[in-house]
Order: C-alpha cells, then structure tokens, then sequence
C-alpha cells in the first residue's frame, strides 16, 4: 500500500491557497502546526515536505527547496507587525517576540537596525506568550504575526489600508523592508528533505497552488466565517498583500535578506539554494549571483 505524502503547513490565512487543493485529499496527509514547529518536525521525519520559515533555511537546515512556490510579500504585509507601545521607534529598548515567529524576528532586528539604527546590542528581546494581551507586556514594542496580527490591527485601527488614530505608531514589516530594500520579501519556503521528492512534490503543490488562486473568492468566504473577519479584507489580503511566487524577484529578495542576517550572525556561512534537480531552475547562490 502506498503511502501517504506528509505536509506540513501552518493555520494562518495566507496559506490556505496553497493547501486547499490537497486538504482532504487522497494520497495526502496535512498537518498544521506553528511556523516555530515544522522545521524540527521535517527533520525528525515526521513530515516529507513542508512549508517552514525562510530563515530555518537559511541557518543551513538540510533541505531541498521545492521550486516555484513561496509566501511572500511585494510591499506591506499587513499580518506581520511590530506594535510599538512608545511613540518613536527610537525610543524602543525592549521588544516582544511572538513566540511561534522565526524569520519575522529575524526580520525585525534588520529593520530596527538596518532602517532605524538601533543596533543589535542596544534592544534587549525576549519572548512573548500568544495568549498574554499586548498591554501587559513590560516590552516598547511586540512583534505579532498571522491571523492575530491582523484582528489586533483591525481591533487597534492601526492597518495600513485605513487612517490611524493610534498614539504609538504600528510598523509593517513587509513595508519596511521594501521601503530599506525594493525588494520582495519572503517569508516561508516550501522544502523537503529527500532530493527524490523534489520534483514530483513540485508537480503536487504547483497544482494545489493554481486551484486554491482560483478559488480565492470561496477561501476568503469561508476563513473570513472562522477568524470573524470581512470577505472583503480577506479577498484583498490574499490577493493584493501577499505573493505566492518564488521567482527572481523574490529570490533576489531572500539574497539580501541571508546578507543581512549573515551580518548580524543570525545565519549560517555558505546557504545556497539547493533545488535538488538543477535542470529545472537555475541554481541560486545565496552571498552572490546566479549560476546556471
């Protein structure tokens, strides 16, 4: 008997359209869990291939990407937020980290330091519980991602999209990289670590990837009912904040994010992209440029 292909995929919004075309399905196993989570979970065998942080990648975890795929962001995110609880960003000292963010932590000490000058040794950061509201942190800003970071923005009036009455500011991390940048920023990767799986888990999640763009009316429809939200934010959110490719442009992006991340000795030395079957896309050196 054949067995089933493992996936491992977090529970946010922005990934649904790419796992509603093989949730349920046969031959096909999902489970969702924490960013936070799927890396270890791939390693230990448990998944055959999963969506996991950019930078768990980039620390040299032994994968293979699946090429085409990625969730990113081309300008603000709107889901991956820093509420500031002073009114200037150089004011921070202390900064809340949600706990199950990885790559969104890395990407907020680059943008502190990168954008706003605040040195890596000059902002203390510690975790922050899921389920601890964001007053009752002693932190000057908290660092909030998924579905939580949008109903807290709406709930706070802080979105991009809409004017802001809020005292303190609230930084989106997707705009502020692309503002220090121009680039794409991503933030999750599809991967596996078993080369042989490279290509036809390709075939797989490109397909469930054209159902769920396709369907993106219906998916908003539905998860706007689970997270208590607008049909119309959710359609907007999914179609205008965030980009589901994993060309170029975005990997020109995860370049410069590795560079930076290198910098501050929050990544590992000598990361390429290792995409299994070179034959299908050329082979990205990560501190350079391409190489066929």
């Amino acid at each position: 008997m054949k067995k089933s292909l493992r996936v491992g995929a977090v529970p946010y919004l922005n990934t649904k359209p790419l796992v509603a075309g093989i949730e349920g399905g046969r031959g096909v196993e999902l489970r969702l869990a924490v960013p936070s989570q799927l890396p270890d979970l791939l390693e230990r065998g448990e998944l055959d291939v999963a969506l996991i942080p950019s930078i768990e990648y980039l620390r040299g975890r032994p994968f293979f990407v699946v090429p085409d795929t990625s969730i990113a962001s081309r300008g603000a995110v709107e889901s991956v937020l820093l509420f500031l609880r002073v009114p200037r960003v150089r004011d921070i000292k202390r900064v809340a980290l949600d706990e199950s963010s990885l790559t969104s932590s890395t990407l907020v000490r680059i943008i502190l330091q990168e954008r706003y000058g605040l040195r890596l040794s000059s902002v203390e950061y510690i975790p922050w519980p899921r389920n601890q509201d964001i007053n009752d942190t002693q932190a000057d800003a908290v660092l909030v991602i998924g579905d939580n970071a949008m109903k807290m923005a709406i709930s706070r009036g802080t979105l991009q999209r809409a004017p802001t009455t809020a005292v303190c500011p609230t930084l989106d991390l997707g705009a502020e990289w692309k503002a220090l940048t121009g680039l794409p920023f991503v933030y999750a990767l599809w991967v596996t670590s078993k080369k042989g799986l490279v290509d036809s888990t390709r075939r797989l999640l490109n397909e469930a990837k054209r159902r769920g763009l396709a369907a993106l009316p219906e998916i908003a429809r539905r998860e706007a009912k689970r997270l208590g939200l607008e049909p119309g934010f959710c359609l907007r959110y999914l179609s205008e904040n965030i980009c589901y490719e994993l060309g170029e442009e975005e990997i020109a992006g995860l370049r410069q994010f590795y560079r930076y991340a290198l910098s501050m000795g929050l990544a590992s030395e000598g990361v390429n992209l290792d995409f299994g079957n070179k034959t299908h896309i050329r082979e990205s050196t990560l501190q350079g440029t391409d190489s066929t």
